[in-house]
């Protein structure tokens, strides 16, 4: 039974840390997309055209000039795309990213509860068995 129980201990840290490798994934993502707005946001403020390079196909890449930088879009998921003003995207894409950070944190504590589980199973198993090696030399010995 106690052996059952760390499996599925083992199990549930396994998938948790899955799951947060995927997360920790994001991040850079939305950092980046966070900076390429920094960028076009000067860039509307100057009034400078936005010079770009961007990827047409596989291996292929094209340069762009976009004239004046006031709407961005963005890859919602699931082959959807949307467009949307600089400030939009901002609001969007850090709300996205600071929900990515809650939940890396959450996974982060449940991580911990779930290794102190893990260990504190681990000690329990050993006791037992250690409780049965002492049976049997006490049965052996009479």
């Amino acid at each position: 039974m106690l052996r059952e129980r760390l499996a599925k201990y083992e199990y549930v840290e396994m998938s948790m840390t899955q799951q947060k490798d995927k997360m920790n994934e994001k991040l850079p993502d939305y950092e980046n997309s966070l900076k390429i707005l920094d960028a076009l946001e000067e860039k509307k403020e100057k009034g400078e055209p936005f010079h770009t390079t961007y990827l047409l196909s596989d291996e292929v890449y094209t340069k762009a000039v976009v004239p004046k930088p006031e709407k961005v879009c963005i890859w919602l998921g699931a082959g959807v795309m949307a467009e949307y003003d600089l400030a939009e995207a901002r609001d969007l894409l850090t709300k996205n990213r600071d929900g990515v950070l809650k939940i890396i944190s959450e996974l982060t504590s449940e991580l911990a509860y779930t290794k102190d589980q893990i260990t504190t199973t681990q000690v329990n198993v050993a006791h037992v068995y250690n409780h049965g090696v002492v049976k049997k030399k006490a049965t052996s010995a009479k």
